[in-house]
């Protein structure tokens, strides 16, 4: 039973050293509004749960099973912006703020 255990501590202590840090990607240039931009991470538990934080609020992207996802920029631009994700186990993480440049439709405004 000792050795039943201790396998499985070195297994559960190797899967979480190889799943690494839990990070998010996103583009930090070339942002504009009402265009697609694929958010991804590493890291962390799935469900994963996004939210966009705006000047005054946040978008709730709902809950993720994948690592990434594809949102379309509906902040206005020059309007500064950022992603939060939090995972099944609580795990926190913030991108840095980025602004959306113009970009030829506001349809999505």
């Amino acid at each position: 039973m000792t050795k039943f255990i201790v396998a499985l501590l070195a297994f559960a202590t190797t899967a979480a050293i190889a799943q690494g840090p839990f990070t998010i990607n996103i583009p930090t240039s070339g942002v504009r509004t009402c265009e697609p931009i694929r958010i991804t991470w590493n890291g962390g538990t799935p469900p994963f749960y996004l939210v966009v934080r705006t000047p005054i609020g946040v978008i709730n992207l709902g809950e993720v099973r994948r690592r990434s996802i594809v949102w379309t920029v509906n902040q206005a631009p020059g309007t500064r912006i950022g992603i939060d994700i939090s995972d099944s186990e609580g795990q926190l993480h913030q991108s840095g703020d980025f602004t959306p440049s113009a970009s030829t439709s506001t349809a999505c405004l």
